[in-house]
């Protein structure tokens, strides 16, 4: 959670860690970060707002009649099918690279941007 709002700070760096005083140079590598910095946000905020609608929708469900709770359900469904929807895709992508990579290749991580400056050691 800290790091939803603290993005990097740990670091010293904001969401490219290059071009500023006393940081590398920017390269291609760090626009590939830069995505995956945005990227990791987003998710991020997606999951506290996921959160916070399945809180919500549980307090409707719970306060309002009978009329109001077939619509509550048809929204937790939509919530659910949503979540389902990204955890599946994440897991069908990882599932193509890695039988599609090489051996060694980038099966590991490769949801890691690592530049030659040796500063994305980010996981």
């Amino acid at each position: 959670m800290n790091s939803l709002f603290f993005v990097n700070i740990a670091k010293g760096a904001g969401l490219v860690p290059c071009g500023g005083p006393g940081e590398v140079v920017c390269t291609a590598c760090h626009l590939f970060l830069l995505v995956q910095n945005l990227l990791r946000y987003a998710m991020q905020l997606g999951v506290v707002f996921a959160i916070i609608s399945l809180i919500l929708l549980g307090f409707q469900y719970m306060i309002n009649g009978d009329k109001e709770k077939v619509k509550i359900i048809k929204r937790l469904k939509s919530l659910g099918i949503g979540i389902l929807l990204v955890m599946g895709a994440w897991t069908i992508i990882n599932t193509v690279i890695v039988i599609v990579s090489p051996a060694q290749g980038l099966v590991n991580n490769w949801y890691v941007i690592e530049c030659d400056d040796g500063l994305m050691d980010i996981k």
